[in-house]
């Protein structure tokens, strides 16, 4: 080819590659290294914003424009490729016209000329800030997406749709807690080998996992449990690209406390609702252990109950596998003493025991546990028992959460069995109540504020038979057949003042007809909270052969009053009698002494006769008015001595005193005596005087007796207990007898004091 037709053949070539160059956005350029001139085509204006012409044409131009963030790496770079020979490759920031930068890839190679020496320097460069761009943004989301796998509380494992291991988050090995030379291994076998040795049930977990890779679009969530007691929740979606299923991702989230915390509650809930519905405490103890059994393993359980009035100890519910239930017994040295006394919980393993056995806290009783857990049963501040859980079997062990989780549930449990043991209690009050209720023979009737009957006994229900049913009626109704509240009602006033009442009622039969009388008492029921009178407890009893013999005996009574009466007027006829015949016989005698003596006789027949006749003409037989029968004594007296009225006066003063005969007749023969004295020898030669007597109560239950006068008084250097005269020692015998004191006042006149009781005789039979 002659030279010219070379060169246009090149220059056409030449302008073909910069047509194509400028069309797939490649900057192509031609170094110089002798001049360090370069030369620029294609895609200049695209790439850069610059025109061919303005763009630099010098190597120092050129680097000026990279960004000086990237400039000593980029000028070191070619410096190496240059001496090396090599291919140079960078990508870096260049400044374009508008004062921005983009990222260009750089790519060169280094042309040798005559003798070996590198004289030029070839090269494309490709802008890649979009690219960069996108790889960046794709670079962050998945650093962003690392970040928030990392940062998940949940573990997240992926895998292929064969089931292998792309990739875990820390959580993941965390939470299954997978030895590190595992988890760096990444093996498959190995590691599902280690995860389903730690679950409870592996075949359920593993026949899931199958399930799901035969069926790769299925969701699914579930529970799975350790056998350390930690609960997982379970889900695994698919893995989707451009909606093609390349995967599966499992999450897996630790509910181990939301379970246990959901599970306790339930317990609490299960073990309140059991207290309402068990029919008695064995019931209740036994649904408890089930519901403990549900918390943690419980094949060995109890509860013991502490009677702290008692001091003793007792097991009302015993499971266990080596051990009978125990008896009752004192408090002693055992773990279950040991949570009673310190109103602690006490998980205690063989270690801790033997640590409490050689502090002398506890000894060993029963079979050896591996694991012992007690927790004191406590309601409103007291500690009534307690309830326990222990193990014999190695594996099967306690942690100090199952003894939150024991003393949380026991609170529940304590107030469950305080309410059924008062509820018991209360049953058997009501069982015996009832029984007394019914057994009472008299009868009982509950009323409510509206009179309606409430509640009867058989006695009331056997007297009524007649008027039965009694629901739904007044109490008016059926006792009295009437159609309105009696006029008289204890129930009423018992209703309007809240206090008890009582009234003797007719017993009525069929058609209001009186069968009888019946004593009727009647008691208020308050409200506990309100104060309010919420009924009446009617109380009847038949008094009907009771009221007849009262009528048999007041009849009788007034029989015998009678014949009493009669008694007395006849014993004061006799008493007549005998003064008569002293008063005749006193005729037939001339010593005036001796006629003397006969009428000191008669006058005391006469105060004795007179005592009977005041009980003949009283209306009450044990008692006489003793001041009408002085009175009716003195006036006897003076009469009898027919003395002058105006010369000796007479004074009495004896308020309302009553006294009965046995008293009566001594202190009316001591008056006799005492006034006859007066009249003999107080007032001689015909003096006047006068003459007292009075008789007054005291304060302690005595009587104080005078009798005085303001004659010549008391002769000096006589005792009046030593006189020879028989009416002085009458005086002081009946004194004696009356259990008496008496005094002597000399002056003025002459006064006897006495102080006596009334005499209180035994009933003679």
């Amino acid at each position: 080819m002659r030279p010219s037709a070379a060169s246009a053949t090149l220059k056409e070539s030449e302008g073909k590659f910069a047509l194509v160059a400028r069309e797939t956005g490649l900057l192509i350029y031609d170094y110089d290294i002798a001049t360090g001139r370069i030369d620029w085509g294609g895609a200049v204006e695209e790439v850069t914003g610059f025109t061919q012409k303005e763009f630099p044409s010098g190597i120092k131009d050129w680097e000026h424009m990279i960004h000086p963030g990237d400039r000593v790496r980029i000028v070191k770079s070619l410096a190496a490729a240059r001496r090396k020979g090599a291919r140079f490759q960078e990508e870096y920031r260049f400044r374009t016209r508008d004062g921005g930068y983009r990222r260009l890839r750089d790519v060169g190679v280094f042309v040798k000329g005559k003798g070996g020496r590198i004289t030029r320097m070839l090269g494309t460069i490709t802008d890649i800030t979009e690219g960069r761009r996108a790889e960046d943004a794709l670079e962050s989301s998945l650093s962003l997406l690392k970040a928030t796998l990392e940062s998940t509380a949940d573990g997240i494992l992926v895998v292929d749709r064969a089931g292998r291991i792309q990739t875990t988050n820390l959580k993941f090995i965390e939470m299954w807690r997978i030895p590190d030379a595992l988890a760096a291994a990444g093996k498959d076998a190995p590691l599902l080998d280690y995860v389903l040795a730690q679950l409870r049930d592996p075949g359920a977990f593993l026949a899931k996992v199958q399930w799901l890779y035969a069926h790769p679009s299925r969701e699914s969530s579930d529970v799975i449990a350790f056998k350390d007691g930690r609960v997982f929740e379970r889900t695994s979606r698919p893995q989707r690209i451009k909606r093609r299923i390349v995967g599966r991702v499992w999450g897996f989230r630790d509910v181990t406390n939301r379970m246990r915390a959901e599970a306790i509650q339930t317990a609490v809930y299960r073990i309140s609702e059991i207290a309402q519905t068990a029919e008695s405490l064995g019931e209740l103890f036994r649904s408890i252990h089930e519901v403990i059994g549900g918390l943690m393993p419980a094949r060995n359980f109890y509860i013991a109950m502490y009677d702290e009035e008692a001091r003793m100890l007792s097991f009302p519910y015993f499971v266990d596998e080596f051990d009978e239930p125990p008896g009752p017994q004192p408090l002693g040295r055992g773990l279950t003493d040991y949570v009673l006394r310190a109103g602690e919980p006490l998980l205690a393993d063989p270690a801790k025991f033997l640590a409490l056995e050689r502090a002398g806290e506890v000894e060993s009783i029963g079979a050896p546990s591996i694991d012992w857990l007690g927790v004191p049963l406590k309601a409103q501040g007291r500690t009534i028992g307690a309830m326990v859980v222990q193990t014999y079997t190695e594996g099967v062990r306690y942690r100090p959460e199952d003894m939150d989780i024991l003393m949380y549930v026991s609170s529940q449990a304590a107030v469950a069995i305080e309410r059924k043991r008062a509820d018991e209690v209360l049953r058997e009050t009501e069982r015996f109540m009832s029984g007394i209720f019914t057994s009472i023979r008299d009868g009982i009737c509950v009323i409510d504020p509206d009179f309606n009957i409430l509640k009867v006994n058989a006695s009331m229900e056997n007297w009524y038979a007649h008027a039965l049913p009694f629901e739904g009626k007044k109490c008016f109704e059926v006792y009295h057949g009437r159609t309105e509240r009696c006029e008289t009602c204890p129930t009423a006033e018992t209703l309007r003042t809240g206090l008890t009442a009582y009234e003797t009622v007719p017993k009525t039969g069929p058609g209001g007809v009186q069968l009888g009388w019946q004593d009727l008492y009647t008691f208020p029921m308050i409200d506990a909270d309100t104060g309010a009178v919420k009924g009446v407890i009617e109380y009847v009893r038949d008094i009907t052969e009771r009221k007849r013999a009262e009528e048999d005996l007041k009849a009788s009574l007034r029989e015998k009053e009678v014949l009493l009466k009669e008694i007395h007027h006849r014993v004061k006829n006799n008493m007549q009698v005998i003064s008569s015949l002293l008063s005749l016989q006193s005729k037939h005698l001339d010593d005036p002494k001796a006629i003397g003596m006969f009428k000191d006789s008669q006058y005391r027949i006469r105060s004795m006769a007179l005592v009977h006749e005041k009980l003949y003409q009283s209306k009450d037989l044990s008692k006489i008015d003793f001041g009408q029968y002085l009175q009716n004594l003195v006036v006897y007296l003076l009469h009898s001595y027919q003395l002058d009225s105006g010369r000796i006066r007479m004074k009495i003063d004896v308020g309302d005193a009553a006294l009965d005969i046995n008293t009566a007749i001594p202190c009316g023969l001591i008056v006799n005596e005492l006034v006859t004295n007066a009249i003999k020898h107080a007032f001689p030669g015909g003096r006047k005087g006068k003459i007292r007597v009075s008789l007054r109560p005291g304060p302690d239950g005595r009587f104080a007796l005078t009798v005085g006068d303001n004659g010549v008084g008391w002769p000096p250097g006589v005792d009046f207990r030593k006189t020879d005269t028989l009416g002085m020692q009458l005086v002081t015998m009946l004194v004696s007898q009356l259990d008496g004191a008496i005094a002597l006042v000399k002056r003025p006149g002459t006064a006897f004091r006495i102080s006596f009781r009334e005499l209180k005789y035994k009933p003679r039979i």
